[in-house]
């Protein structure tokens, strides 16, 4: 896949996300490989409001059995802000923060002592609805 394709699947998914309400995450590596790298989430889940760091901790959380404390920082890290977004206790407070926005919505995240944190088959498929019914209304 050229750049120029990769430009443009970009520059489209910006658009519907800031013109739709929902935020469009793409994996460069699964678009190259399969074209199966576009994850619809909507902006807001069960009235709280995602933050693209959110909505990356959510599609790693969909996509592994477990997500460790690596695995989240390097999902979420932003290099605009240099390493400022990759110290443990950031991973800690992020999960915090998204638990209390999911707790709206009955979804928990579960914490794996020494391995990091998981949604349990129930959980991701509470996500998953919960998901649909944002994006379809």
């Amino acid at each position: 896949m050229s750049d120029a394709h990769i430009s443009t699947i970009i520059e489209r998914c910006a658009s519907l996300s800031r013109d739709a309400g929902f935020v469009v995450v793409i994996d460069l590596s699964a678009v190259a490989a399969a074209d199966e790298g576009v994850s619809i989430f909507p902006r807001r889940l069960a009235g709280q409001t995602l933050t693209p760091a959110d909505v990356a901790i959510l599609q790693a959380l969909l996509a592994r059995h477990t997500l460790g404390r690596a695995g989240l920082l390097a999902a979420t890290h932003d290099p605009r802000k240099g390493d400022d977004d990759r110290s443990a206790k950031m991973a800690d407070v992020r999960i915090s923060l998204l638990r209390k926005k999911l707790r709206a919505a009955g979804i928990s995240i579960e914490t794996v002592h020494g391995v990091g944190w998981r949604l349990s088959p129930e959980q991701k498929a509470r996500l998953r609805a919960a998901i649909e019914e944002a994006l379809a209304s």
